[in-house]
């Protein structure tokens, strides 16, 4: 009878482990269950943060393009107005080159006009001088 109780007593106890062992995996398996449950959360919510990323990305890549060609653009305009502005440099040179040729020019002209006038305002002296005696003369008689 000992034996049997002992027996009895054993197997009880065995059963009593094997609970015990069950309780402690079905808490360890809640327990993965719910960090699992966590995990999946934080991959969907980082997963939603690298999609807006990868957008950001992939807009400001767009807008990089944009402005590089903006830059370009830029830079072939400045490149034209520089050529222009060269060209108008070069024709304001030319341009004061004949103003000072003009000039010069003129002034040869105003001295061979004096030069010439001379005579012609000494004869007009003169003529007017013959007038002006003819007319005293005429008074007199």
């Amino acid at each position: 009878m000992v034996n049997n109780v002992n027996e009895t007593l054993s197997s009880e106890n065995s059963r009593n482990v094997e609970i015990s062992k069950n309780s402690e995996l079905e808490k360890t398996i809640e327990k993965i269950q719910r960090d699992l449950t966590k995990a999946n959360e934080k991959i969907e919510q980082l997963t939603t943060e690298n999609k807006g990323i990868a957008d950001q990305k992939m807009s400001t890549e767009a807008e990089n393009g944009v402005l590089r060609s903006d830059k370009t653009l830029l830079q072939e305009s400045v490149a034209v107005f520089q050529s222009k502005n060269n060209e108008l440099e070069k024709t304001v040179e030319k341009t004061q080159s004949n103003l000072t040729q003009a000039n010069e020019k003129i002034e040869q002209l105003t001295t061979a006009n004096t030069e010439f006038s001379k005579p012609k305002m000494v004869n007009a002296q003169m003529q007017q001088i013959q007038i002006t005696a003819s007319d005293g003369d005429a008074k007199r008689e």
